[in-house]
């Protein structure tokens, strides 16, 4: 079975928002030079300058996107202390951020069962654009 194709308006600004969290994600680590990601904040550590926590659905969110994207992210080990895994950017990612325009549009994928949903980002607001300076 296909993963459910979601083309309704709110679907689609739903998935603008996730895409936007993705490119906050990255320039978070862009600006840090490394971040530390934990995939589910499970037991609700509070957040460091140099963190980023999420729920167990956001960070599954953010995991399919470095999934999808791996030449972008180099993703370190588990750190029991931390409770986090480092994540950097490589070159490719760096550049990727800086020419978004040529992957904002793609399809984001979500879905805890089984086949899950794709849905295709609104259009991005042009202020949206490079807003490392608001994170």
């Amino acid at each position: 079975m296909k993963p459910k194709l979601l083309t309704d308006l709110n679907n689609r600004r739903y998935a603008r928002e996730l895409r936007d969290t993705h490119w906050e994600f990255m320039e978070r680590i862009e600006k840090l030079g490394m971040l530390w990601w934990c995939i589910w904040n499970k037991n609700g550590k509070e957040e460091a300058l140099d963190e980023v926590r999420c729920s167990l659905i956001r960070g599954l969110e953010i995991n399919s996107w470095i999934q999808r994207h791996r030449n972008w992210f180099r993703v370190g080990r588990w750190s029991e202390e931390r409770y986090a895994q480092p994540v950097r950017l490589t070159r490719r990612g760096e550049w990727a951020l800086h020419h978004r325009k040529r992957y904002d549009l793609e399809p984001v994928e979500g879905g805890l069962v089984e086949p899950g949903w794709i849905a295709y980002p609104s259009a991005s607001h042009p202020d949206r654009q490079n807003a490392a300076e608001s994170i």
